[in-house]
């Protein structure tokens, strides 16, 4: 199943972005494997399994 990263942060360059996602993918790992949508803020991440179901 396909996953999402989604970066919501004030701090948008690509250099900060690679940095983020590569200081917590031991973190995410499993769930981006699984299928997920992961979305980074400047203060957390939420993780969220797919499919989202109702």
């Amino acid at each position: 199943m396909p996953s999402l990263i989604l970066l919501r942060s004030a701090a948008r360059t690509p250099e900060h972005q690679a940095r983020t996602i590569l200081a917590n993918l031991d973190q995410i790992a499993d769930e981006l494997n699984s299928g997920a949508i992961v979305v980074f803020t400047n203060d957390s991440i939420r993780i969220r399994s797919l499919p989202i179901t109702r």
